[in-house]
């Protein structure tokens, strides 16, 4: 669902295969956010199985050129400590994920997210901040071909650790504009007229704020 997380999907592959992906390809998606209008956000490289319920099972993952054997792991959140390095990219690396048998297949896909630590309470200014960063970001992403089916960044995602967050203490119009779910919640700022300096104070800090896409355009 593109309302929780913005999925690209790169490959999948069936159980008992070997995945193998240019790093070039990987590398060029990273060099988009070393711009500096962008270094507020980050692309994450994650592992999942197809089914999407639960984590993706293999046996080796890493990055291999003729001279480089640089070993991965997943952070607990299913990040890959994927590094942005312009000597793995000319040496023609490539990243190997060998899966395990019996397992549901593999995908690698990409998060966009923000970078930095996040406040309890954020401005309305913030939040529009992030959402225009979102939007520029996605748009080079897709290219100028794809641009043009790409959904338009609605709002931001506010992910919490807590599984079940106290209840954030917000005003009923911002709730009218808020759907939590979970440690998720969906902030509709295209839905909302509110001044600047107008504070969002949440029950604990966000981990993270993801693009929230238009919800007409189905997807993971």
């Amino acid at each position: 669902m593109y309302k929780f997380l913005f999925l690209v999907l790169l490959t999948a592959l069936p159980s008992h295969a070997t995945m193998m992906i240019s790093y070039d390809s990987l590398y060029k998606k990273m060099k988009t956010l070393q711009k500096p209008e962008f270094t507020d956000l980050t692309l994450a490289f994650l592992l999942t199985n197809t089914d999407r319920k639960g984590e993706c099972r293999f046996i080796d993952l890493r990055l291999t050129s003729d001279i480089h054997n640089v070993p991965l792991f997943l952070f607990a959140n299913g990040e890959i400590n994927l590094p942005y390095d312009e000597a793995l990219k000319d040496s023609k690396a490539r990243l190997i994920l060998q899966q395990a048998d019996n397992h549901p297949s593999c995908e690698l896909t990409l998060r966009l997210r923000t970078r930095m630590p996040l406040q309890q309470t954020m401005s309305q200014q913030e939040l529009n901040h992030f959402q225009q960063q979102f939007t520029l970001v996605l748009t080079e992403l897709a290219g100028s071909v794809s641009k043009r089916w790409l959904p338009e960044v609605t709002g931001v995602i506010a992910v919490f650790s807590q599984q079940d967050s106290p209840e954030h203490q917000l005003t009923p119009e911002q709730q009218d504009v808020t759907k939590c779910q979970q440690q998720r919640c969906e902030i509709r700022l295209k839905a909302l007229d509110a001044p600047a300096t107008r504070q969002w104070h949440f029950a604990e800090k966000p981990i993270y704020l993801l693009p929230l896409l238009e919800q007409n355009n189905p997807a993971n």
